[in-house]
C-alpha cells in the first residue's frame, strides 16, 4: 500500500510537470523575447528568466533523467526508476500526454558530489536534448551543481530528495517533492539528503 501510494503521488507529480512543460514551453526550447529576470530567494536572477510561454509542442513529452547510477547514493537510484517507470506506465495507460506515450530519454548518471564531473557532462547532454521536464538529482550538492544549465534552456527540473534552503524558490523551472532544511518540521537527528 505505501508504495503505491508513493507511485500515485509521482504520477501525479509528472502529469503536473507534463502539463506545465507543454503548456508553457514550446518544442524550440522556449525562445523568444527576453523578459525581465525574477529575483529568487537567493536573491539572484532566476537563471529561467529569458523562459515564455510558447506554443505547445506536437512531439511526444520527453523526460529525462539524472540520478545517481554511480557513486554513494547508487542505492537511490531504483526506488526512482520504479517510482517514475509506475508514473509513466500508468499515464501512458490512461492515454499518454496529448494522446501520445511518454518518451523516456536520455536516462543519465549524476554521479556523487564528489566527482561533479560526471553530472556536469550529464547535464549538457540533456540541455541538448528535446526532453521538456528532467527527473534528478537525488543530491542537493549535484543539483546545485547543474540546476543552471537545465533551467536556462527551459526545462523543467524536479529533484526527488533535493533538500538545501539555498534551493528555495531557485527558479520557476525548478521544483523538488521534499521540504527543505529549514522550516521543513524535520526535528533533530531525522534523516536529510545531501
Amino acid at each position: 500500500m505505501v508504495h503505491r501510494n508513493k507511485a500515485l503521488i509521482a504520477a501525479f507529480a509528472l502529469a503536473g510537470a507534463a502539463s506545465l512543460a507543454l503548456a508553457g514551453c514550446s518544442s524550440s526550447g522556449g525562445g523568444g523575447t527576453t523578459s525581465a529576470p525574477t529575483a529568487t530567494s537567493t536573491g539572484s536572477a532566476d537563471p529561467a528568466a529569458a523562459c515564455k510561454p510558447g506554443t505547445p509542442s506536437t512531439g511526444p513529452f520527453t523526460l529525462a533523467t539524472i540520478l545517481p547510477q554511480t557513486g554513494s547514493l547508487a542505492y537511490l537510484n531504483p526506488p526512482a526508476e520504479a517510482g517514475y517507470g509506475l508514473a509513466v506506465e500508468d499515464i501512458d495507460a490512461a492515454g499518454g500526454v496529448l494522446g501520445q506515450p511518454i518518451k523516456v530519454g536520455p536516462i543519465t548518471d549524476s554521479g556523487a558530489s564528489s566527482d561533479l564531473s560526471v553530472s556536469t557532462a550529464s547535464a549538457a547532454q540533456i540541455a541538448s536534448s528535446d526532453a521538456q521536464v528532467v527527473l534528478g538529482a537525488e543530491s542537493s550538492s549535484v543539483s546545485l551543481n547543474f540546476v543552471d544549465t537545465i533551467v536556462s534552456k527551459c526545462k523543467v527540473q524536479i529533484s526527488p530528495a533535493n533538500t538545501a534552503t539555498e534551493l528555495s524558490g531557485y527558479s520557476s523551472y525548478y521544483f523538488r517533492t521534499a521540504p527543505p532544511d529549514n522550516g521543513a518540521g524535520l526535528g533533530a537527528g531525522q534523516p536529510r539528503h545531501r
